[in-house]
């Protein structure tokens, strides 16, 4: 049974999603009211809570505080970065927003618009006949009411981890990088009947499970606009290849 949402609780979610799935709970808007606020929607399952240091560019983003009454003089110390609450969207709160869609969102509109060019971007995908909606709005599952002028509609298919494992255990060396990692833009071209979302979902599973290990590309010299496109974003980090086991 779903939760009882407000319309201002149901815009918290979708900034969220539009935050590549994960957000500083502080950063949120519109804000929380209380943490109350906040923990019925993890008890609820559509959230879940991690305290993380924040990197220097998301740093950036934090109030800085207020400066003391009586500053003393001389150069002040690096103060260390403290761990800060970081909310993920889970995929039940996924599968709430795509049953929720109709439902309005907060009144606050200046909290709207990045909701809203998000929305714009993913229509603009669908009137492209690059994707359906629910694919489009990263909500899935993919959306079978989207047909494409002059393409002949397939039926969806289930694919299982065990599929996709054998698949790529099958494919030929020269798909493997160097040291043996799989780019995520390699994989996602030699599945053609596959959806992004549901490749994306079997590979955490896999990862889950133990199977496979997904990593991103610390030097930026190695990522191209394949990578950045085919990449899968974690808690707001993007992966980029993978290891087997």
């Amino acid at each position: 049974m779903d939760p009882s949402l407000s319309n201002r609780n149901r815009t918290q979610l979708w900034w969220i999603h539009v935050s590549k799935g994960a957000e500083w709970s502080e950063l949120v808007k519109p804000g929380f009211n209380n943490a109350g606020e906040r923990d019925l929607m993890i008890e609820a399952g559509l959230l879940s809570l991690s305290k993380e240091i924040p990197e220097a560019v998301d740093r950036k983003r934090f109030k800085a505080p207020k400066p003391a009454a009586s500053k003393p003089k001389g150069p002040s110390p690096r103060s260390k970065p403290r761990p800060r609450y970081r909310l993920a969207l889970t995929p039940k709160g996924r599968e709430y927003l795509w049953g929720h869609l109709p439902e309005p969102g907060s009144e606050l509109t200046h909290n709207i618009g990045p909701i809203l060019n998000f929305v714009l971007e993913a229509l603009g995908k669908v009137k492209a006949g690059q994707m359906g909606l629910a694919e489009a709005l990263g909500l899935g599952p993919p959306d079978h009411g989207a047909v494409v002028p002059g393409e002949r509609q397939e039926p969806d298919k289930t694919h299982g981890p065990g599929e996709l494992l054998g698949h790529i255990k099958g494919l030929g060396p020269t798909q493997f990088m160097a040291g043996g990692g799989l780019r995520l833009c390699v994989l996602r071209k030699s599945l053609p009947g596959w959806t992004n979302d549901s490749i994306d979902q079997v590979l955490l599973g896999l990862e889950r499970d133990g199977a496979i290990v997904l990593y991103h590309f610390d030097d930026p010299s190695r990522i191209t606009a394949e990578d950045k496109e085919a990449a899968l974003h974690v808690a707001g980090h993007s992966r980029h290849y993978l290891y087997l086991k």
